[in-house]
């Protein structure tokens, strides 16, 4: 593998983590536990995600764009992603 191919999965396998977070955050995982340290760990990863999130998808729109990377499976997969969660946080409350 190359340099690009191992950042692109290392990109896509960070947007599931991100994805998987938001998608407990939406469903009020964290609020239905009776644990106080789980819900203070959800609120402290909150901001830091959204903005690891929104510079994973300008990143990798940067990568299929202007640097002229193949597009793969794993940057294709990342922008998507990034780009559902994004728009379900405009809409969810």
């Amino acid at each position: 593998m190359r340099y690009n191919d191992n950042l692109s999965i290392y990109i896509f396998y960070s947007t599931l983590f991100i994805g998987c977070y938001f998608l407990l955050a939406f469903t009020g995982f964290y609020k239905s536990t009776e644990c106080v340290l789980i819900g203070v760990m959800f609120e402290m990863l909150t901001i830091p995600l959204m903005l690891l999130l929104s510079s994973v998808l300008v990143f990798s729109i940067y990568c299929l764009i202007f640097k002229k990377i193949r597009p793969n499976f794993y940057l294709i997969s990342s922008v998507l992603v990034s780009c559902i969660v994004i728009v379900a946080m405009l809409f969810i409350k």
